[in-house]
């Protein structure tokens, strides 16, 4: 009775995001002879909550369970393990496993779905998530990448608030679908709607990181960056490497003018992952800010070396040259940055002041009344 009872205990500590703690009971449960089918599902959950992917291949990757549900189950979790590692090959002949146990396992058909939508194939995929639905209304998973493939794969804004409000109302518990919705309203601007969601989730999901992150998302709308700063340091002294975290702190402290602290949390994103463009383009336009342009060229250097670096990018660049009093690297980058954007606004206007530095009035005056006359922003006024 006691193994059964750490068995649910290690179920419940896995709905609510607690990793480790499940995994101490969950291991406690297999010493006291609880079957491997009723705990290896969960415990391979918790793993992959703690980030432990390649742990899952390695030590449960060739594991057969006798019930064909955990079987599914186990052989799908291994998949998405698979599949975080980039090792998508082997992810789809484990998830044929999976299918191969239990056909109609929603799990399965849900992740082959994700598959198939990381291939660019969106309509397959909600194809696929369609007949999921059909026969498992109100599944969780499905609804959910339904929503994120309308949302990023179709830029169907309008079919994804309906996804994932159709999630809420038959999973009304659902702290993703609640958190992923209300961060897609405050993406519109729909603050008010956005805080309802987040009413919700602090009725049964108050403590996951998820929901201190989006109160926190909520402040940072509502300018309250002192309320930004008490939970994104909540957050990070949970999980300080926690990127999203890190970018959100570090907008509240820019728009905040705590251009030093920015410039602090910026630098570790990088350190955490130095591909994070957007974070490098942030840090660069602090540097800017902070009258660093010397620091902004060099961390700029990564991106704008790119074949098909973007507009931002180069006009961020163009405008560190120019500080630098370095003209001719400035309109250089400035004439990239209208290849890459034509219509751009601030390229024009750069590259009108790059030829004003380098004592070119008359071209650069003219090139800043065309700009003004064709763009209803103030860029070049």
């Amino acid at each position: 009775e006691s193994n059964t009872k750490r068995l649910l205990l290690g179920k419940a500590l896995v709905a609510q995001g607690a990793a480790a703690a499940a995994q101490i009971e969950l291991r406690k449960a297999l010493d006291g002879k609880v079957p491997e089918a009723e705990v290896l599902p969960d415990m391979v959950r918790a793993l992959l909550l703690a980030g432990e992917a390649a742990r899952v291949v390695g030590e449960y990757g060739n594991t057969q369970l006798p019930d064909a549900q955990a079987q599914a189950e186990l052989k799908t979790l291994v998949a998405t393990a698979l599949l975080s590692t980039a090792r998508p090959d082997e992810a789809r002949s484990t998830l044929d496993e999976a299918l191969k146990a239990k056909p109609d396992h929603a799990g399965a058909l849900v992740l082959k779905a994700r598959i198939t939508a990381a291939a660019g194939q969106f309509d397959d995929a909600l194809k696929q998530l369609g007949a999921v639905l059909a026969t498992t209304p109100g599944h969780e998973g499905a609804g959910l990448l339904k929503a994120q493939v309308l949302l990023h794969g179709k830029r169907d804004a309008d079919g994804a608030l309906a996804a994932y409000r159709d999630v809420v109302k038959a999973q009304p518990r659902s702290a993703a679908a609640r958190t992923e919705l209300a961060q897609l309203l405050l993406e519109r601007q729909l603050v008010a709607e956005a805080r309802a969601e987040l009413a919700e989730l602090q009725k049964f999901a108050a403590r996951r990181p998820e929901t201190l992150l989006l109160q926190a998302q909520l402040a940072l709308a509502e300018k309250n960056h002192d309320q930004v700063r008490e939970l994104t340091d909540k957050l990070l002294a949970l999980s300080p490497n926690h990127v999203p975290t890190l970018m959100l702190a570090a907008s509240s402290a820019f728009q905040a003018g705590q251009f030093a602290q920015a410039q602090a949390l910026l630098a570790r994103v990088l350190k955490a992952d130095p591909q994070h463009g957007v974070a490098r383009l942030a840090l660069a336009q602090v540097q800017l800010r902070s009258a660093q342009p010397d620091q902004a060229i060099e961390t700029l250097k990564p991106l704008s070396e790119q074949a098909q670096a973007d507009a931002t990018v180069l006009n961020t660049l163009g405008e560190a040259y120019l500080r630098v009093g370095d003209v001719k690297r400035s309109e250089a980058t400035y004439q990239r940055a209208l290849k890459a954007a034509p219509q751009d606004a601030r390229g024009q206007t750069g590259l009108a002041l790059a030829q004003l530095a380098r004592g070119e009035a008359g071209a650069a005056m003219a090139g800043l009344e065309a700009t003004a006359q064709r763009d209803a922003s103030a860029v070049a006024d």
